[in-house]
């Protein structure tokens, strides 16, 4: 608090909100193969990481052993496609009340507001760096595959 007002910030301020400058993704409900224990393993920030620098995989809390990285890698893949579809068929939303759009032809609601998507371009574009930065960073072959193609499908998204 007292750094808050040092730099002359209110305690409820937006730009005294903390906003942590990694990117990650959470995958949900990983199944061990070996115990059948369930969790979900924050990809980036998982403490149960091997302590061995040369390779990058996962290890499950209740045996120690590591989970399947193609099934972790598949998993990704089926999550991107799902966003994708996802934002591609999304609804559009009115900006003063909120209604969702109803008719194809209308270019303003009834009620004279603009629509906007529900889902903005921006929000996609992060998401998809975020699985691109993942996909490199642990050797994720077909995830990176994936991702390419996504990006030269899409090139008015940019995913940089």
């Amino acid at each position: 608090r007292d750094l808050l007002i040092l730099i002359k910030c209110g305690e409820f301020n937006k730009d005294a909100e903390f906003l942590n400058p990694c990117l990650s993704f959470v995958v949900p409900e990983v199944i061990c193969q070996h115990c059948n224990g369930v969790r979900d393993l924050d990809l980036c920030r998982d403490v149960s990481r091997s302590d061995d620098s040369q390779e990058d995989e996962w290890r499950c809390q209740n045996c120690g052993r590591s989970y399947d990285k193609a099934y972790i890698e598949h998993t990704l893949i089926d999550t991107v496609q799902k966003f994708s579809t996802n934002y591609l068929l999304q609804d559009l939303v009115c900006v003063k009340c909120r209604g969702v759009k109803e008719g194809n032809l209308a270019r303003v609601c009834s009620c004279a507001g603009a629509f906007k998507l529900t889902v903005s371009g921006d929000a996609y574009a992060g998401k998809m760096k975020t699985f691109r930065n993942i996909a490199g960073h642990f050797k994720m072959d077909l995830l990176a595959h994936v991702m390419q193609w996504m990006e030269k499908s899409n090139p008015q998204l940019s995913m940089s």
